[in-house]
């Protein structure tokens, strides 16, 4: 019973502190639009071996067989 309320208060105050917490910046992404033949910007992403790839790099490679 001390733990259904030690938890539904610290739910409570979460809540409450919730609206105190600075709102994040919107993504620039959703700024940006592409058209057909437009040239992509440069990005970086994470493999699924967790090592960063730049889209330069793929590019500058030959294709993939």
């Amino acid at each position: 019973m001390k733990l259904t309320i030690g938890l539904g208060l610290l739910v409570a105050a979460a809540l409450a502190a919730a609206p105190f917490t600075p709102q994040a910046e919107k993504s620039q992404v959703a700024k940006m639009t592409l058209r057909v033949g437009d040239t992509a910007p440069d990005f970086t992403l994470l493999s699924d071996q967790w090592k960063t790839v730049k889209l330069r790099s793929r590019l500058e490679s030959p294709p993939v067989r």
